[in-house]
């Protein structure tokens, strides 16, 4: 990367960038295979029956139904992209991320809040449609051990609860996991924004969920611009939005990662909303 120092002088500046592969294991035409990868790719990961993700220094295996009816079912390359891009800052120094609290909205088989219960958070949780709770507490299972084990005092670091956008029911049972915190340090959302007809109940569930402190981040393929222009549009009202630059957030991924269809965004809570016309 090029720096420019004192009198406009450039030099180029090596910068840690987190390592990322896969290792992929299923059945293609009725044989196993176990192959290695080390490029996101939709149609290859989401036709695993494991995945086992090495991001940077740590390693987390994601079991996962290739035939699953629900979108959330199997992996969406994002979560891949979002767990490198903060590796990447804990490598530099640039963030600690011990003690903070996470909640995952629409967690799918649960990479990203594995990965981020390897960081020394101190709570994290994922949350998704009831369907999707199995594949998730079996994630759990399967890079937690003592977290899956009740007996032990740690159980809490990181779990799986439902939670349908909207449902203040659900909204309240997830705020009252996080106690005795006082609120989220940050919300993820990855993959999230897909649907004009579920936009306004996602947005409903993060300002339920987010203090004035939290960091929310939204991570999503841009493929529905319909769906995008319905979420950030209404969730202006009620969010501050900081969109992370391309140039920002690929010096922070691996160049296999380095696509122009994904939008990165930071979301803070305003103090009042916008008035609605």
């Amino acid at each position: 990367w090029i720096e420019v120092g004192p009198g406009g002088k450039k030099k180029i500046v090596e910068k840690k960038v987190c390592e990322f592969s896969y290792i992929l294991q299923g059945w293609e035409d009725g044989e196993y295979y176990s192959r290695e990868a080390i490029k996101p790719d939709r149609w290859e990961t989401q036709a695993a029956d494991k995945i086992i993700a090495q991001i940077g220094p740590h390693r987390v295996t994601v079991i996962q139904d290739p035939h699953s009816p629900h979108l959330g079912g199997y992996l969406w390359d994002n979560s891949s992209v979002f767990s490198c891009y903060i590796m990447t800052y804990v490598m530099r120094g640039e963030l600690d991320l011990r003690g903070t609290t996470w909640i995952e909205v629409g967690a799918g088989v649960g990479l990203v809040g594995n990965f981020l219960a390897k960081l020394g958070s101190s709570r994290v949780i994922m949350t998704d449609i009831i369907e999707l709770l199995p594949v998730l507490q079996r994630n759990v299972e399967e890079n937690n051990p003592i977290s899956a084990n009740p007996s032990q005092e740690d159980h809490q670091i990181v779990s799986a609860m439902d939670l349908l956008w909207g449902d203040r029911a659900a909204e309240e049972r997830v705020m009252q996991a996080l106690k005795p915190a006082p609120f989220w340090d940050f919300i993820v959302a990855i993959d999230c924004v897909y649907s004009e007809a579920s936009a306004t109940d996602l947005i409903r569930s993060l300002r339920f969920l987010a203090s004035q402190e939290t960091i929310v981040y939204v991570v999503t393929e841009i493929r529905n611009v319909s769906a995008q222009e319905a979420f950030f549009g209404e969730v202006a009202n009620y969010f501050e939005i900081t969109d992370i630059s391309m140039e920002d957030w690929h010096s922070r991924v691996t160049s296999t990662m380095r696509v122009e269809y994904i939008r990165f965004s930071m979301l803070k809570k305003k103090s009042q909303p916008d008035p609605v016309e």
